[in-house]
């Protein structure tokens, strides 16, 4: 089973209850999913989550915002390449188990704390790079 750390929202806000239905029949309006999650406040479950021994809070259960999500393509391309180039490079020094769980985000937190403890040449050629190239706008 592949982990999924980035995900799309497709519905509206719903009931605890007919997310639930969908997640249990990977269905949502009328259109099968390969791989459908639902969340919560920041909460997501999936498809492969042992469902039987879930727990709600007295919110979950109450609220109408639950959402119908699925994998975010683009986002998961992305991040397996980004993966892919640290791993190729024993960059991180870290193993690649730990790699292939770790969202874009914590990659780069430790690509900059590996950096920070980096010497001054090495700081500001990635400065450099990133001002240069213009890195830090959106494409």
């Amino acid at each position: 089973m592949k982990s999924i750390k980035n995900w799309k929202t497709i519905s509206e806000p719903i009931s605890l209850k007919e997310a639930y239905e969908a997640l249990e029949s990977q269905s949502y309006n009328g259109v099968n999913y390969e791989r459908l999650s639902i969340g919560y406040c920041g909460r997501i479950i999936d498809k492969y989550d042992d469902r039987r021994n879930l727990e709600f809070n007295i919110h979950e259960v109450t609220s109408n915002k639950w959402l119908i999500m699925v994998p975010d393509d683009d986002k998961e391309r992305i991040l397996y390449k980004a993966r892919d180039i640290i791993k190729k490079e024993h960059f991180l020094n870290l193993k690649n188990d730990k790699i292939d769980n770790m969202s874009i985000h914590e990659l780069w937190k430790e690509i900059s704390k590996y950096i920070s403890f980096s010497n001054d040449e090495v700081i500001y050629r990635v400065i450099k790079t990133i001002v240069e190239n213009k890195l830090y706008k959106k494409s």
